[in-house]
This record gives structure tokens, sequence and C-alpha cells, in this order.
């Protein structure tokens, strides 16, 4: 079943469930791509002080379309807010990310859930 206010078909790309029921602001097509960790990066605390729990940040890489919009946007963010530095394996995994998110919007296929093929060393 398709939400009303879809007025054009959801891409392939997109793995977001709509519904009737979606807020204006909720209201996107989305393909999310697994979070890797930055290990070069300081670990953050994803614990209460009491009890500190040291994680690495994690770098978001997704492709994103709110339903007015004429084109997708690649999005980046972290798991932190803050200047991100990467190893350059960590650049080139990212760059595979990207390029595959941008394959996806341009030939509106699904986007790959295989990422075997793409190592770091």
């Amino acid at each position: 079943m398709s939400a009303r206010w879809l007025t054009t078909p959801c891409p392939a790309w997109c793995a977001t469930t709509h519904s009737d029921h979606d807020a204006p602001a909720d209201r996107e097509h989305q393909a999310l791509l697994p979070e890797f960790p930055l290990m070069s990066m300081r670990f953050v605390n994803g614990g209460p002080p009491s009890e500190p729990r040291y994680e690495p940040v994690e770098l978001l890489v997704e492709l994103d379309q709110q339903y007015r919009e004429t084109e997708p946007r690649i999005v980046i963010g972290a798991s932190q807010d803050g200047d991100m530095h990467l190893t350059l394996d960590e650049a080139e995994l990212h760059a595979h990310l990207v390029l595959e998110l941008v394959r996806a919007a341009r030939t509106n296929t699904p986007v790959s859930d295989d990422f075997t093929a793409v190592e770091i060393e």
C-alpha cells in the first residue's frame, strides 16, 4: 500500500516504509548504509559518567530525499559532533559507500547490501 502523500513512485533505492500517518518532516525516501567505526579518533563515552563505556565515533553515510525535493542528497554525519579524522583505509571505504549511493540514485536501482568487496586493511 502506498501512502497518499506520495505523488510519484518510491525510488528503488528507498528502504523506508511509508504510511499516510507520516508527519511532514518524516516524509522522505532514505537509504541507510551500515555505520563504520573511525578507529583513529578519540573514543567517546557511550555510558553514564559513573559507568563509562568507551566507544569509537562512527561515520554515517546515507541517501535522503524529502518528498518535495527534486533529487536526493548524500548525508554524511557522525555519532558525535565535531571534526572527523579518517585513516586512508577508512576514507577509501567511505568513498566506496558514497559512490554506491550516487549510483543507486542516478540509476534508480536498489542500494547494494554486499559490502564484502570493500575491505579495510
